[in-house]
């Protein structure tokens, strides 16, 4: 049986689906990709504890709860230092993370498996490439405290076995469509 306390859930995945309305698709100017600047969101994703978020020293949020975005943040090319400190005293995290110019990344706060061990932030690229009209982006990013998992989009799994800190991007039709998650090779129970 797979059972996770609800004070262990941390944000299980960042789904996002890009629709193109028209058939003019969302395109990045080739003058913004060679600028030196990036684009960086934070993504609070550790339950049951307000962080507070800096960015190369200078708070951007406070006492943050979880599923708190925090951007975009339009940062110069180079090296940047993320830390988050719980509210309280708790846990802390400190990464670098590297920004590209024209980049446009996620970097997400979140619980390792071992939901005892201190968080982490990782960073998960964001592609702006367009797709065709009347297809959509879908992202889905694993930052939850729970071993490797399926995902199911509209009750069939789309990504089978992906691990805490992976990300997976696939072009699907534009519209609504049902996502959950399920421990790997099961039905269920549903942990998002």
């Amino acid at each position: 049986m797979f059972a996770i306390p609800r004070r262990q859930r941390s944000v299980i995945a960042l789904v996002t689906v890009l629709g193109a309305a028209s058939a003019a698709p969302v395109v990045a100017s080739t003058a913004y990709a060679a600028s030196a600047t990036g684009v960086i969101y934070l993504v609070q994703g550790v339950a049951d504890a307000p962080m507070t978020i800096t960015v190369d020293g200078t708070t951007v949020a406070s006492a943050a709860a979880a599923k708190t975005i925090v951007g975009p943040l339009t940062l110069p090319a180079g090296p940047h230092t993320i830390s988050a400190q719980d509210s309280s005293g708790g846990a802390s995290v400190t990464a670098s993370v590297a920004l590209s110019g024209g980049a446009n990344i996620d970097t997400v706060l979140h619980r390792q498996v071992d939901p005892s061990k201190a968080p982490v932030i990782t960073t998960f690229p964001n592609d702006l490439s367009p797709v065709a009209a009347g297809s959509g982006r879908l992202v889905v990013a694993h930052t939850a405290a729970v071993g490797p998992a399926d995902v199911r989009v509209d009750q069939k799994v789309l990504f089978a076995n992906i691990a805490n800190g992976e990300a997976l991007t696939v072009v699907a039709p534009a519209g609504s469509h049902t996502v959950d998650i399920v421990p790997t090779a099961t039905t269920g129970p549903v942990v998002f």
